[in-house]
This record gives C-alpha cells, structure tokens and sequence, in this order.
C-alpha cells in the first residue's frame, strides 16, 4: 500500500482522537519568536488535523495547512471552510517560491524518511523561508525507538526502521538533529520533550531554528 494511501485510510478511521483546537498550544512557547512575522505566511508542514494551522489562524496569522493526504485536507476544510490548505509531497520539494515564507512548522512530520530524503525536505524548508524565518519542528526522540523496538520489522538504515504496520520512521537525538541543521540554520533551541498523542505518551526532539540574515 503507497504510504499515502495508509495515512488516507488511518484519516477516515478518525485516527486522531485529540482535541484539535489544542493540539497547537505547544507552539505558545515561541510566540516571542513568530509575532513580528505576522504579516508572512505559515506553512504547517505534514499538518494531519491541522491542530498548528488551527492554532495560528486563531491569532490572526496567514497560516496554509499542507498535507499528502487529500482525505485530511478535505476534513480540515469541511471543519473550517476558511482554512487554507494545499496537498504535496515534502518529499518532492515545498511548491513556494524561494524566500517566500516566514515560519514552516513540522510537528511528527518529517521523521518519516532516509537519511537523504531527509535532508532534501529539510533543505526546501530552508529554500522556502525568507532570511529571518523559522523552522520549528518537533520528531521522533531515540528514547521512542527504545520503546518500541519489539514493534520494528526491519532496520532500513541507521536509525531508519519500518515499523510491523507498513510505516517507516526515523529517530532522532538532540545531536543528529543539530547536524542535520547546523549547516544552514541558526539552532536557537533544540531539546528532548514528552509530548501525549491520542493519550499515548511520546517521546520527541523538539525545536526552533532561524534562517539567518546574511551578509
């Protein structure tokens, strides 16, 4: 099964029992960072429900929901015919012009790839957001992966399992994550955090990164 065919049919199931108009309040904390883009746009990048869109458009900010899947951008507008969304696939590029955005927010999103593909998308996060943007992201802790080995099926790379589900996920540390943005961004906060999902606990790094001004 494509793995956007798994994420339609997991939507349509109701496969997120969480209340929606909360599953952004975790991005309160960097409101200090985000205010003074209120006028740019912000991507919600691999949105599910759209809990971050949601919470963003609240308070007034230009705010798109992007998802692969149609089925979840097709509840997001029948819940909210204002919200704006748009389906792609990270993994072929963010479809923005270069500088364009002021705040992509990923959340359990983008730990779904190779090392490579990895890169790629987060390497069009960084094309996209205009100098002084951010990127704040929360994935998969290692600390996830020492739960849940017994529920892998197969090591595809470091780091990179398939799950006995048909899912691929990545797990991160605090230091791969860094290396994985030192390169572009300016790392401003980076850390290990808990996080509960569908009344599950989980286990993520979770952070905030600046595409500097240069020159």
């Amino acid at each position: 099964m494509r793995e956007s065919n798994i994420w339609d049919y997991l939507y349509s199931r109701g496969f997120n029992k969480e209340n929606i108009a909360k599953q952004g309040e975790w991005l309160e904390k960097y409101n200090q960072y985000v205010e003074p883009l209120k006028q740019e746009i912000i991507l919600d990048l691999g949105c599910g429900e759209g809990g971050n869109a949601l919470y963003y458009k609240n308070l007034g900010y230009r705010v798109v929901a992007c998802d692969f899947s149609q089925v979840v951008l097709d509840r997001i507008k029948r819940r909210d015919p204002d919200m704006a969304v748009i389906n792609f696939d990270m993994r072929e590029g963010i479809p923005y012009d270069e500088n364009s955005i002021g705040v992509v927010v990923a959340s359990l999103s983008i730990h779904y790839f190779d090392l490579e593909q990895t890169k790629k998308v987060i390497g069009s996060v960084y094309r996209c957001l205009k100098a002084g943007g951010y990127f704040i992201y929360r994935v998969n802790s290692y600390k996830e992966y020492e739960r849940n080995k017994d529920n892998m099926l197969e090591c595809i790379e470091e780091d990179f399992y398939k799950t006995k589900n048909g899912k691929k996920k990545r797990y991160f540390t605090i230091e791969s994550m860094a290396r994985l943005l030192n390169d572009d961004f300016q790392i401003i906060q980076n850390f290990d955090t808990e996080l509960f999902f569908n009344g599950v606990q989980k286990f993520a790094v979770e952070g905030i990164a600046l595409k500097p001004v240069k020159g």
